[in-house]
Formats: structure tokens, sequence, C-alpha cells
């Protein structure tokens, strides 16, 4: 995503460094996250995989703005 808007020269992934960054894998896959993403299910459950959920739903919107 931050390259995608000019603010990082690579479309890789800064956390993991081994992907390319999106909102997909930022919020659900990037290893450097892990312990946010498992208190994030913790929150919502297995919503926590749908992030048309985590960025639209008042409870998902609150657990994302903690997760971030």
């Amino acid at each position: 995503h931050l390259h995608c808007i000019a603010r990082a020269p690579t479309a890789t992934c800064p956390g993991c460094q081994t992907h390319e960054e999106s909102v997909h894998h930022f919020l659900m896959a990037c290893s450097k996250y892990a312990r946010q993403q498992a208190t994030l299910g913790l929150e919502v459950g297995l919503r926590r995989l749908n992030v048309k959920y985590l960025l639209s739903e008042g409870k998902g919107i609150r657990a994302t703005l903690k997760y971030i």
C-alpha cells in the first residue's frame, strides 16, 4: 500500500520483508504482527479474516484501530 501512494520505494512489506504489502497482508498474514493478529482474533473471532468487516462495521473498526 505504501508503495502505491508513493510513500515507500518498493511494494515489499516493511514488516516481514518477504511478501508484497497489502491491507490483507498487514491485517491477516504478516508474520511480524502475529501477536497483534491473535489479539484481533480474540476480539472479533473469525471475522478477523474479513477485511470488509474490519473496515466497515463498528466493532471491527474499533478492533482494527487497536491493532494499528
